[in-house]
């Protein structure tokens, strides 16, 4: 976890990583939370297949904007929906991923001045 500031604006930022034993897929995501709790900044890397890569921009473009509580819903939300006979587990390392870099601020980093 590490701190930025811009024009006087904190940030935290936290890492998340998922990974799926199924298709070898992992996500490593990288999400930028101000002072009010919203997600300003997300950046990620993933090794796996493209549909792993397409869902996990897609996932931090939705909830850009959104905050932490928000976040936290969405990325539930569609782990809950997963169907698992579809073939497509591995995609839901993207929400997995997002869901481990929330608790890492949750328990971590909920404030600037936390390191």
């Amino acid at each position: 976890m590490s701190e930025s500031s811009s024009a006087g604006h904190e940030i935290v930022e936290v890492l998340g990583c998922a990974d799926s034993p199924r298709c070898g897929d992992v996500v490593r995501v990288e999400l930028g939370i101000n002072a009010q709790r919203v997600i300003v900044r997300t950046g990620y890397r993933v090794f796996g297949c493209g549909s792993a890569m397409e869902r996990t921009a897609s996932t931090l473009r939705a909830i850009t904007g959104m905050t932490v509580d928000e976040a936290r819903a969405v990325a539930a939300q569609a782990i809950g929906e997963e169907d698992p006979d579809e073939g497509s587990e591995g995609c839901a390392a993207a929400e997995r991923a997002v869901l481990a870099a929330l608790d890492e601020y949750l328990t971590n980093g909920s404030s600037p001045d936390a390191t």
